[in-house]
C-alpha cells in the first residue's frame, strides 16, 4: 500500500467523464466492462482510490467496502457465492479514505495468491454499500462487515447490499460501474453508482466510489466493453472552492467569515468541435453563522449576456429579468438547503451536531456555441435582508440591483472610479475563494462563531499585507491555525 498523488489535470478529466448528478443511462449499461488483461505475458495491477463523489456528504456513517474478483472470459458463474472476493477497500467513506490511497491486487488462482494476472483474465469489482460496520472491530475480523441483500438490495426499500460491476451478477442485469479507458493517463477509471436500478432516489452518475486502475506494462488492460462518454455533455473543463462570506457589510462585524460557507464546482460543456454550449454549476452550503432574524440569499453573475441563455432549458436556478449580465438566484434564503429547515447559526458553534445540506445542480445551456467563457469572472454574491443589499469578493462589482449608495459607508472604502470594491482600507475583505483540488476535497476549515480569521489563522494579516504567504489558510501546515478558534 502507498499513497499517490493525483494530478489536478487527471481529477478534472475523472470529474468531467462522472459529473455529480448527470445520469448516464443512455449509455448500454448491460454491457460487461470489467476490465480485461491483454498483455500475452500477463500484467501487475494497482488500483487507486479516486473519491466518492461526495456521497460522504450526506451519507456521514455509511461506511462502504470495496471488493474484487478476478474470472476467466466465457468461464464466469452467475452465482455469486463461487466467486472468491478479496478486500480491497474496508472503507471508502472519504471523510477516513484519502483519495491517492494506492493498492497492488492480487491474482487469485483457485488455491494461491500472486502477483501476476495471466493474460485473458477479467477483474470485477463489487461495491457493499454499508458493509464496514466501524463499531471498532479490527477490519482484519469478519465480524467488521455486513454483507447482507448479496444479491439482491431493495428498491425504494433498504437499499444497502452488493453492486457489482459484473452485469450479470446484479438482479436487473446491468453493470453497476462504469470503466472507461484515459487516452493520455496510461490508465482505466471504474466508477459506481450503488442505488438499486427503478429506485426514485437513483441519479445514475456512477460517482459514489470511484477508482484509478494501472498496469505493468502499462497497456496490458483495458475495459471489456467501451462505454463511451456522450461527448456532447461532457464537462471539458471545471474548477473548484470554497467560498466564505461575512454578513455586516459594510462594518467588519465579528469577523468570522462563517456566515456563509459553500463549496463550488463550476464547470463548462464543450461540444464535439470544442465550443462551449452550456455551463454546470454546483453548490454545496456548509455553514451559515447568522442569527435567524438575518436572511441571507446567494446568487452569481456570470459574463455573459442575458440574452445568451437558452432560459427555457435552465434547470436549478432562476435568471433575474433587468440585469446586464446574466444574475441568477440561487436560494433566496441559504437556510432552506439545510436538512430540517434549519435557522439560526448552522455548523458553526463548537459542539453541535453538524448538519448536511442537498447539492444543488445548476445547468444552464447557451442559445449559441462561444468560443470562451472565463470562469475565472464568475462572480458569486450573498444579499442580505433584502436583494440591494449585496456583499461580494473584493472588487467584483456588484449587479444592477445592487443600492449603490450603500457603497463607502461604514469602513467599506468601494471606489466605482477605480474598480475598487468591498474592501477595507487595510485591504480586510467581506468574502473569500478557497481554491481546493477536486470537488471532493473537503471545504476550507473556517472559525467557529465569534472567531475572528485574524484569531484563527496566524499568517491571515501577512497575507492581507503583502500577499506572500499564499498558505495561509492550510489548516493542515502545523503554525498556521489556532485550532481552538475553529469549528
Amino acid at each position: 500500500m502507498s499513497k499517490e498523488q493525483l494530478s489536478p489535470a487527471l481529477i478534472n478529466k475523472i470529474d468531467s467523464w462522472y459529473p455529480e448528478k448527470k445520469n448516464v443511462q443512455t449509455a448500454d449499461l448491460s454491457k460487461n466492462s470489467d476490465l480485461r488483461i491483454v498483455d500475452e505475458d500477463g500484467a501487475q495491477v494497482w488500483v487507486t482510490y479516486v473519491g466518492d463523489g461526495g456521497f460522504c456528504v450526506d451519507n456521514q456513517t455509511v461506511y462502504n467496502s470495496l471488493l474484487y474478483y478476478n474470472y476467466k472470459e466465457g468461464d464466469l458463474k452467475s452465482d455469486v457465492y463461487k466467486l472468491h472476493m478479496t478486500m480491497l477497500l474496508p472503507n471508502t467513506n472519504q471523510l477516513q479514505c484519502p483519495s491517492g490511497l494506492k493498492v497492488q491486487l492480487l491474482y487469485w488462482d483457485g488455491s494461491k495468491y500472486s502477483k501476476v494476472f495471466p493474460n485473458g483474465t477479467r477483474i470485477g469489482f463489487a461495491v457493499a454499500r454499508a458493509g464496514f460496520k466501524k463499531d471498532g472491530t479490527a477490519i482484519t475480523d469478519k465480524l467488521a462487515y455486513s454483507f447482507k441483500n448479496t444479491m439482491s438490495p431493495a428498491v425504494n426499500g433498504d437499499v444497502n447490499g452488493m453492486y457489482y460491476s459484473t452485469p450479470e451478477l446484479n438482479t436487473w442485469g446491468k453493470t453497476q460501474a462504469v470503466t472507461r479507458e484515459l487516452d493520455g493517463y496510461n490508465c482505466c477509471v471504474t466508477g459506481f453508482d450503488i442505488r438499486p436500478f427503478g429506485d426514485r432516489k437513483a441519479d445514475y452518475d456512477f460517482n459514489d466510489v470511484m477508482v484509478k486502475v494501472t498496469a505493468t506494462p502499462e497497456k496490458a488492460i483495458k475495459p471489456g466493453e467501451d462505454i463511451p462518454v456522450d461527448e456532447d455533455v461532457t464537462v471539458a473543463e471545471s474548477i473548484h472552492g470554497t467560498l466564505a462570506f461575512e454578513d455586516q457589510w459594510p462594518n467588519p462585524g465579528d469577523y468570522d467569515l462563517n456566515d456563509f460557507v459553500v463549496n463550488y464546482t463550476y464547470g463548462v460543456y464543450k461540444n464535439v468541435d470544442n465550443k462551449i454550449n452550456g455551463i454546470q454549476m454546483r453548490f454545496r452550503p456548509i455553514a451559515k453563522g447568522a442569527a435567524s432574524y438575518t436572511k441571507i440569499g446567494f446568487g452569481i453573475e456570470l459574463p455573459l449576456a442575458s440574452n445568451d441563455i437558452d432560459v427555457a432549458e435552465v434547470e436549478g436556478a432562476i435568471l433575474e429579468s433587468g440585469d446586464s449580465n446574466a444574475t441568477f438566484i440561487i436560494w433566496e434564503d441559504i437556510s432552506k438547503p439545510f436538512a430540517g429547515g434549519e435557522t439560526g447559526f448552522i455548523n458553526t458553534e463548537k459542539g453541535s451536531s453538524f448538519v448536511s445540506a442537498e447539492e444543488l445542480v445548476v445547468t444552464i445551456p447557451l442559445k449559441a456555441v462561444t468560443s470562451n467563457v472565463s470562469m475565472m469572472k464568475f462572480n458569486p454574491f450573498i444579499f442580505v435582508n433584502k436583494r440591494s443589499h449585496e456583499i461580494h469578493l473584493t472588487d467584483f462589482a456588484p449587479t444592477s440591483k445592487m443600492d449603490m449608495n450603500l457603497l463607502g459607508n461604514g469602513k467599506d472604502c468601494s471606489d466605482v472610479s477605480k474598480g475598487f470594491y468591498f474592501r477595507m482600507k487595510d485591504m480586510y475583505c467581506w468574502a473569500l475563494d478557497f481554491p481546493r483540488t477536486s470537488a471532493d476535497e473537503a471545504a476550507w476549515r473556517y472559525p467557529k462563531e465569534k472567531s475572528s480569521v485574524v484569531k484563527a489563522y496566524k499568517n491571515y494579516n501577512k497575507w492581507v499585507t503583502n500577499k506572500t504567504d499564499l498558505s495561509w489558510f492550510d489548516s493542515t501546515i502545523p503554525g498556521n491555525v489556532d485550532g481552538s478558534e475553529l469549528y
